[in-house]
């Protein structure tokens, strides 16, 4: 299994970009959060929890660039936080990550945003609010107050037609064959998955070749089974 990989995004997705599989009600409370839905306003108060890989990272990108929220991640400063209070709209990724002082600045954030009708607030974790054991009680609590939702993995199909669709961002055609393939020797991480894919393209752009499956297993046999020999010495 290969180190997950930070997320770089070879494009901008969007909420029509998301693959949900099981995960229908939290894409629509998204689309909704957004303004794409009309009738009663929607929820203002998000938060999506799952495992590593579900795809939180993907649907906190494709809410900022489907409306004028601002992202904010625990990598960021404080005063990020607290430049955020202008905002309509907040995506806060990772709330379990953040430390002692960033958790304070999300909290104050968080407030403001409750304390003004207009404004949004949409957060991801990998553990449920009851569980958020690392971060402030009062944000933790905080966090189930308003619509909260499971994200769970997506099945093989899914994963396949994910793959599929950022191959063909990329350029190049994935076939299932080949894309099962990959599923079935590197990590079920959305984000790892499409670092791997532009690998996979950098290699076939350097020996100019169409991606084959020959291609495929050349490249994994290359890349990746010297270090998995490695790891196992």
């Amino acid at each position: 299994m290969q180190a997950i990989l930070t997320l770089d995004l070879p494009f901008k997705p969007l909420l029509a970009d998301v693959r949900t599989g099981s995960n229908g009600g939290a894409l629509h409370a998204a689309t909704a959060w957004v303004g794409e839905l009309g009738g009663d306003a929607p929820e203002r108060f998000v938060l999506c929890w799952g495992a590593q890989g579900v795809g939180k990272t993907l649907l906190s990108y494709a809410l900022t660039h489907s409306s004028t929220a601002i992202r904010l991640s625990p990598a960021d400063d404080a005063s990020a936080f607290e430049a955020a209070f202008s905002a309509d709209a907040v995506v806060l990724d990772d709330v379990h990550a953040l430390n002692a002082e960033k958790a304070v600045a999300a909290f104050n954030l968080y407030n403001h945003i409750r304390a003004t009708p207009h404004k949004r607030w949409w957060a991801t974790s990998r553990v449920p609010p009851s569980h958020m054991t690392s971060v402030l009680p009062d944000l933790a609590s905080r966090m189930a107050w308003g619509l909260v939702f499971e994200l769970l993995p997506l099945s093989d199909t899914d994963s396949i037609h994910v793959l599929q669709a950022q191959a063909a961002r990329l350029g190049f055609e994935l076939n299932s064959e080949t894309a099962q393939y990959l599923l079935l020797r590197l990590e079920r991480n959305l984000s790892a998955l499409g670092q791997h894919l532009g690998s996979l393209n950098h290699y076939a752009l350097t020996l100019k070749k169409p991606v084959t499956n020959h291609l495929v297993q050349q490249w994994y046999a290359t890349r990746y089974v010297p270090s998995l020999q490695r790891s196992m010495i």
